[in-house]
C-alpha cells in the first residue's frame, strides 16, 4: 500500500483556487517544502498526500526543491521508500516546473531499486530552465551528464560540491563515455561552479571539460567560480572567461590564494570581456598578495560600473597590509577616468564582537586610497559578521556620491552557499 494512501484525509479540492488566489502575492508562503520534519510530520504528510492527489496543483508550481529526507524512527529504508513513492505520485504532476533544486541527495541511493523512475524523472520537466545541484553524489559521470543533457531549454546551471562514485584517476577517466549525436544543443547563459574542498577538484575539472563540448554551447552572461586555494582548475576558469568574450556581463571569482600559489593574472585575462558590467572578487585577507591590482588593471569594458572586493579576515583586529594599496588606488583611479559612474565596494567578513576595530579599519582603508578619495569616487566599506550569516553590521561610504547614484539599489552578483 502506498505511503500516501495511508495518510487519510486531504484538503478539499474546492479550496485550492481560493488558497492560491489568497496567497498569490505571497511567494514565500507558496513554496512547498518536501523535507520531512519531526515537529510537523503529520502536517507534512497531509500536504504531500494532498498535492499528490490534486490535479490542478501542477499548473501553479514553477520551482521545485528536493532536499535529503532523513530516516525517521531508526528506519534506514524510510528515506528511499518515501522518495520512490514521491516521484511517481507527486513530482510527476508538476510538469510545468522550470526551476529544479536538488540538495544532499545520493543518486544511486534514490534510484537503485526502480531504474525506470530515473528515465521518467529525466523527462518530467520539458520546460526546465534553471538547475541547481548542491552536495550531490552520482553513481557515475554518465548519470550527471544524462541529467544535464535531458533538458534542452536549460540556460542556468549551478553546481556546488558534486561528485560521483565511480573509480578513476585523472580527469579523462572521469569523463562521461556515452554522448549521443542526437543531443539537442543546450545554450548556457549563467553558470556557477563551486568547490571549496580539494576532494571535489578532479570532478570539477571533468565537469568543466564536458560543459565546453557539444551539446553544450556557452553563451555566458553571468559566471561564478569558487575554488579551493590550491586549485589546479584555474585553466578551466581561464577558458570559460575567454570563450564568454564580449557576451559576459557579470563575473564573480573567488580564489583565496596564498603567496605560494599561482596568481590569477598569470592564467586569467578579462581584457576580452569588453561588455563586463559587474565584477566581484573574493580574496583571502590573512596573507599579503599583489595579484588583485594587476587583475583589475586588465578591465577594458567601457560599460563597467560596479566592483566588489570581498576579504575574509581571520585576525581581530585585522591589519590592512594584505593589499598593495598604492597600486590599487592608482588602478581604481585610472578606471574611473572613462567610467565616471563606477562604484567600488570593499567588504570585510570576520567575527565582529565590537565596532571599535571597524573604525580603525575604515581609517586605514581611507588612508590607503588618497587618489580615490580626492577624485570623489564612490567607495563603500562594509563589514559582515560570520557568526550572523554574513549580515552587514556596519557600513561607511568614503564619498556621498555613491548614495546619490543609487548604488544600494543595484543588485550585485549573488552570494553562493559554501560548503
Amino acid at each position: 500500500m502506498s505511503l500516501f494512501n495511508r495518510i487519510g484525509p486531504v484538503f478539499p479540492s474546492e479550496l485550492f483556487d481560493f488558497i492560491i488566489d489568497f496567497l498569490w502575492d505571497d511567494r514565500p508562503s507558496l513554496k512547498i517544502t518536501l523535507a520531512e520534519r519531526d515537529d510537523c510530520y503529520n502536517l507534512q504528510r497531509l500536504i504531500d498526500a494532498t498535492a499528490a492527489r490534486a490535479d490542478p496543483l501542477g499548473g501553479y508550481v514553477r520551482e521545485l526543491s528536493i532536499t535529503r529526507i532523513w530516516a525517521r524512527g531508526g528506519d534506514p529504508c524510510f528515506s528511499s521508500r518515501y522518495f520512490r513513492e514521491l516521484i511517481p505520485s507527486l513530482v510527476a504532476r508538476l510538469i510545468y516546473v522550470d526551476q529544479l533544486n536538488l540538495t544532499g541527495l545520493s543518486w544511486g541511493g534514490i534510484f537503485e531499486v526502480r531504474a525506470d523512475v530515473v528515465a521518467k524523472f529525466l523527462t518530467l520537466y520539458p520546460a526546465l530552465k534553471v538547475l541547481r545541484l548542491t552536495r550531490m553524489t552520482f553513481r557515475s559521470a554518465q548519470d550527471l551528464y544524462s541529467l544535464l543533457t535531458a533538458h534542452p531549454l536549460l540556460h542556468t546551471l549551478y553546481i556546488t560540491s558534486v561528485n560521483w562514485e565511480s573509480e578513476g584517476s585523472g580527469s579523462t577517466a572521469l569523463l562521461p563515455v556515452h554522448q549521443s549525436v542526437e543531443d539537442k544543443p543546450i545554450q548556457l547563459r549563467e553558470l556557477l561552479l563551486s568547490f571549496t574542498s580539494s576532494t571535489f577538484e578532479p570532478y570539477f575539472a571533468s565537469i568543466g571539460v564536458f560543459l565546453m563540448a557539444p551539446p553544450f554551447t556557452l553563451d555566458l552572461r553571468r559566471l561564478q567560480w569558487v575554488s579551493t586555494p590550491h586549485s589546479s582548475g584555474q585553466q578551466t576558469l581561464n577558458t570559460l572567461v575567454r570563450r564568454a568574450g564580449s557576451r559576459l556581463e557579470c563575473l564573480r571569482v573567488a580564489l583565496p590564494l596564498r603567496k605560494q600559489h599561482l596568481i590569477p593574472d598569470q592564467v586569467l585575462d578579462i581584457s576580452s570581456n569588453t561588455n563586463l558590467v559587474e565584477l566581484q572578487v573574493d580574496c583571502d585577507g590573512r596573507t599579503r598578495s599583489i595579484w588583485q591590482p594587476t587583475f583589475l588593471s586588465k578591465i577594458r569594458s567601457r560599460l563597467f560600473r560596479a566592483l566588489d572586493l570581498n576579504f575574509d579576515l581571520r585576525h581581530c583586529p585585522p591589519q590592512v597590509d594584505f593589499l598593495d594599496w598604492e597600486y590599487i588606488d592608482n588602478v581604481i583611479t585610472s578606471l574611473t577616468l572613462s567610467r565616471p559612474n563606477l562604484i567600488v565596494r570593499f567588504s570585510f567578513r570576520s567575527h565582529i564582537t565590537d565596532t571599535i576595530w571597524t573604525t580603525d579599519l575604515i581609517r586605514d582603508v581611507a588612508a590607503g586610497l588618497p587618489g580615490v578619495h580626492a577624485a570623489g569616487i564612490g567607495v563603500g566599506i562594509l563589514f559582515r559578521d560570520r557568526d550572523l550569516d554574513d549580515i552587514v553590521v556596519a557600513e561607511h561610504w568614503l564619498s556621498p556620491v555613491a548614495l546619490s547614484q543609487g548604488f544600494e539599489e543595484r543588485v550585485m552578483i549573488s552570494q553562493v552557499e559554501t560548503i
